[in-house]
């Protein structure tokens, strides 16, 4: 195993950040996230572009996450979340700066391997420049 960044982190997991964007990837990020949103005392959720506007995000059923992750979690609240693909990375790591979030849960890789070298894309620049823990899941 390697370690991506290097810091203290006195809690992990207390104040968690959720990237949402209705993807099968940031739904197993969730599901791998869940024994933390158990114990999380706050959790926000970035609601963003939605899976339907992405024509490279493998479609489900449209989920409701705040109602499903209330059932599990202290505290969740939202917030609103619109970026461009090229940018949506470094607003995911401000907005954990803003929230004070201890851990990122987002998924990774949504975009073709392509678009994802040519264009860059989230996963790669949070991977990049994370300044705290991050769980994802592809």
């Amino acid at each position: 195993m390697r370690c991506l960044f290097e810091g203290s982190f006195p809690s992990i997991g207390e104040r968690l950040l959720i990237a949402w964007n209705g993807s099968q990837q940031a739904a197993a990020a969730v599901h791998g996230a869940m024994p933390l949103i158990h114990r999380a005392k706050h959790v926000t959720v970035l609601i963003g572009r939605g899976k339907e506007s992405l024509s490279t995000i493998t479609r489900y059923p449209k989920l409701d996450i705040v109602g499903h992750l209330s059932r599990h979690a202290a505290e969740v609240s939202t917030w609103a979340f619109e970026a461009h693909d090229w940018e949506a990375g470094a607003r995911i790591l401000d907005i954990a700066d803003e929230k004070n979030a201890d851990l990122v849960v987002m998924g990774a890789y949504g975009h073709s391997a392509w678009r994802e070298l040519f264009l860059g894309g989230a996963t790669r620049h949070v991977l990049k420049h994370m300044t705290l823990p991050v769980l994802m899941a592809h």
